[in-house]
Protein backbone atom coordinates (compact mmCIF):
# COMPACT_ATOMS: atom_id res chain seq x y z
CA UNK A 1 0.00 0.00 0.00
CA UNK A 2 1.40 3.25 -0.94
CA UNK A 3 0.94 6.83 0.96
CA UNK A 4 -1.52 8.68 -0.01
CA UNK A 5 -0.16 12.31 0.59
CA UNK A 6 -2.45 15.13 -0.09
CA UNK A 7 -0.38 18.04 -1.55
CA UNK A 8 -1.45 21.18 -0.07
CA UNK A 9 -3.46 23.50 -2.76
CA UNK A 10 -0.54 26.39 -2.81
CA UNK A 11 -2.66 28.72 -5.43
CA UNK A 12 -4.29 30.62 -3.45
CA UNK A 13 -1.13 32.12 -1.05
CA UNK A 14 0.53 34.89 -1.60
CA UNK A 15 4.40 33.82 -2.40
CA UNK A 16 5.66 36.15 0.41
CA UNK A 17 3.05 33.85 2.65
CA UNK A 18 4.75 30.56 1.85
CA UNK A 19 7.66 29.67 4.52
CA UNK A 20 11.01 28.45 3.36
CA UNK A 21 9.70 25.07 4.70
CA UNK A 22 7.40 24.90 1.88
CA UNK A 23 9.41 26.12 -0.95
CA UNK A 24 10.10 22.95 -1.94
CA UNK A 25 6.57 21.47 -1.85
CA UNK A 26 5.51 24.91 -3.28
CA UNK A 27 7.80 24.79 -6.05
CA UNK A 28 6.43 21.11 -7.09
CA UNK A 29 3.36 22.15 -7.38
CA UNK A 30 3.19 25.54 -9.07
CA UNK A 31 5.47 22.91 -11.58
CA UNK A 32 2.51 21.01 -12.07
CA UNK A 33 -0.01 23.81 -11.92
CA UNK A 34 1.57 25.88 -14.62
CA UNK A 35 1.43 22.78 -17.04
CA UNK A 36 -2.05 22.44 -16.79
CA UNK A 37 -2.37 26.55 -16.92
CA UNK A 38 0.34 27.79 -19.99
CA UNK A 39 -1.47 31.62 -19.95
CA UNK A 40 -1.85 31.79 -15.77
CA UNK A 41 0.83 34.79 -15.81
CA UNK A 42 0.47 35.14 -12.25
CA UNK A 43 0.73 31.44 -11.84
CA UNK A 44 4.54 31.81 -13.69
CA UNK A 45 6.19 34.40 -12.05
CA UNK A 46 4.89 33.13 -8.69
CA UNK A 47 6.70 30.15 -9.65
CA UNK A 48 10.07 32.02 -11.26
CA UNK A 49 9.93 33.85 -7.22
CA UNK A 50 9.87 30.35 -5.56
CA UNK A 51 12.76 29.38 -8.35
CA UNK A 52 14.69 32.50 -7.30
CA UNK A 53 13.84 32.24 -3.44
CA UNK A 54 15.29 28.47 -3.58
CA UNK A 55 18.52 30.32 -5.60
CA UNK A 56 17.68 28.64 -9.03
CA UNK A 57 17.83 31.32 -11.09
CA UNK A 58 17.83 30.29 -14.25
CA UNK A 59 14.57 28.56 -14.06
CA UNK A 60 13.51 31.95 -12.28
CA UNK A 61 14.75 33.59 -15.40
CA UNK A 62 12.57 31.33 -17.80
CA UNK A 63 9.18 31.63 -15.91
CA UNK A 64 9.36 35.40 -16.64
CA UNK A 65 10.70 35.38 -19.86
CA UNK A 66 7.99 32.76 -20.93
CA UNK A 67 5.61 35.36 -19.50
CA UNK A 68 7.11 38.20 -21.15
CA UNK A 69 6.83 36.28 -24.31
CA UNK A 70 3.13 35.94 -24.28
CA UNK A 71 2.64 39.62 -22.84
CA UNK A 72 5.49 41.44 -23.23
CA UNK A 73 3.56 44.73 -21.00
CA UNK A 74 3.24 41.81 -18.04
CA UNK A 75 4.14 44.59 -15.68
CA UNK A 76 4.99 41.81 -12.52
CA UNK A 77 7.32 39.96 -15.41
CA UNK A 78 9.28 42.66 -15.84
CA UNK A 79 9.74 43.68 -12.44
CA UNK A 80 10.59 40.06 -11.12
CA UNK A 81 13.34 40.07 -14.31
CA UNK A 82 14.72 43.37 -13.07
CA UNK A 83 15.24 41.66 -9.60
CA UNK A 84 16.91 38.98 -10.80
CA UNK A 85 19.16 41.00 -12.85
CA UNK A 86 20.05 43.19 -9.74
CA UNK A 87 20.54 39.68 -8.14
CA UNK A 88 23.44 38.75 -10.69
CA UNK A 89 25.22 42.44 -10.85
CA UNK A 90 22.79 43.73 -14.47
CA UNK A 91 21.93 47.02 -13.06
CA UNK A 92 21.81 48.53 -16.45
CA UNK A 93 19.39 45.47 -17.27
CA UNK A 94 17.53 45.88 -14.64
CA UNK A 95 16.74 49.54 -14.41
CA UNK A 96 15.36 48.94 -17.86
CA UNK A 97 12.97 46.12 -16.57
CA UNK A 98 12.00 47.77 -13.68
CA UNK A 99 11.68 51.20 -16.12
CA UNK A 100 8.93 48.87 -18.31
CA UNK A 101 7.22 47.53 -15.38
CA UNK A 102 6.93 51.10 -14.13
CA UNK A 103 5.83 51.94 -18.10
CA UNK A 104 3.00 49.64 -17.95
CA UNK A 105 1.81 50.04 -14.75
CA UNK A 106 2.27 53.56 -13.24
CA UNK A 107 0.41 52.21 -9.92
CA UNK A 108 3.38 49.77 -8.87
CA UNK A 109 4.81 50.57 -6.19
CA UNK A 110 7.07 47.89 -5.83
CA UNK A 111 8.73 48.39 -9.26
CA UNK A 112 8.96 51.99 -8.36
CA UNK A 113 10.78 51.06 -5.30
CA UNK A 114 13.35 48.52 -6.74
CA UNK A 115 13.84 50.90 -9.46
CA UNK A 116 15.15 53.75 -7.10
CA UNK A 117 17.34 51.06 -5.24
CA UNK A 118 18.88 50.22 -8.60
CA UNK A 119 19.32 54.03 -9.11
CA UNK A 120 20.93 54.60 -6.07
CA UNK A 121 23.00 51.35 -6.89
CA UNK A 122 24.19 52.96 -9.89
CA UNK A 123 25.29 56.35 -8.23
CA UNK A 124 21.95 57.78 -10.17
CA UNK A 125 20.60 60.00 -7.01
CA UNK A 126 18.36 62.35 -8.66
CA UNK A 127 16.09 59.50 -10.50
CA UNK A 128 16.69 57.65 -7.01
CA UNK A 129 14.80 60.29 -5.14
CA UNK A 130 12.24 60.68 -7.88
CA UNK A 131 11.59 56.92 -8.16
CA UNK A 132 11.21 57.03 -4.45
CA UNK A 133 9.04 60.08 -3.82
CA UNK A 134 6.59 58.26 -6.11
CA UNK A 135 6.95 54.92 -4.21
CA UNK A 136 6.40 57.60 -1.03
CA UNK A 137 2.93 58.87 -2.80
CA UNK A 138 1.78 55.41 -3.94
CA UNK A 139 2.28 54.06 -0.42
CA UNK A 140 2.01 56.74 2.15
CA UNK A 141 1.32 54.47 5.19
CA UNK A 142 3.83 51.51 3.61
CA UNK A 143 5.92 50.32 7.49
CA UNK A 144 8.63 50.90 5.11
CA UNK A 145 8.31 54.61 4.30
CA UNK A 146 10.62 55.96 7.25
CA UNK A 147 13.24 53.58 5.82
CA UNK A 148 12.54 55.23 2.65
CA UNK A 149 12.79 58.72 3.68
CA UNK A 150 15.67 58.05 5.44
CA UNK A 151 17.38 56.94 1.77
CA UNK A 152 16.00 59.81 0.81
CA UNK A 153 17.50 62.38 3.35
CA UNK A 154 21.16 60.36 2.49
CA UNK A 155 20.72 61.27 -0.64
CA UNK A 156 20.35 64.81 -0.38
CA UNK A 157 22.69 65.24 2.32
CA UNK A 158 25.33 63.20 -0.57
CA UNK A 159 24.35 65.35 -2.96
CA UNK A 160 23.31 68.89 -1.75
CA UNK A 161 19.77 68.80 -2.38
CA UNK A 162 16.64 69.78 -0.76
Amino acid sequence: MGCTHKQKDYSRLEVKDISDQELDEATEFYEKYVLTRPKDFKSHNKLGILYRRSGNLDRARVQYEYVLLMDSTNAEAHNNLGTWYGIVNQVDSSIVEFRLAVKYNPDYSKAHRNLAAMYQRSDQDSLALSEMEAYLSLEPNDPDTAQVRQAMEEIRKKTGKK
